[in-house]
């Protein structure tokens, strides 16, 4: 009986290989698909990030202009 099946199981391969081979494909580029979209993700939320950091220093910097700080105009960058 053991035989049989593995007689089978064979056959089995050999006659869907193809279709073996589409499911190996299919999960190889979902796979692919899911490592590109997370480090999208990741990319996205460290530029959204980086835009907050850039307009809370402009907030900062637009509140000391309007204080009459001169830190404001130069921001963090002072001239030498």
């Amino acid at each position: 009986m053991p035989v049989i099946l593995a007689l089978l199981a064979v056959a089995f391969v050999v006659k869907f290989v193809w279709l073996l081979a589409a499911f190996a494909t299919a999960a190889v580029i979902g796979r692919a698909a899911g490592w590109w979209l997370g480090r999208r993700d990741d990319r996205m939320a460290a530029e959204r990030q980086r835009i907050a950091e850039l307009c809370a220093r402009a907030d900062r910097q637009h509140a000391q202009v309007l204080a009459g700080d001169e830190r404001g105009v130069y921001g963090d960058y002072p001239p030498a």
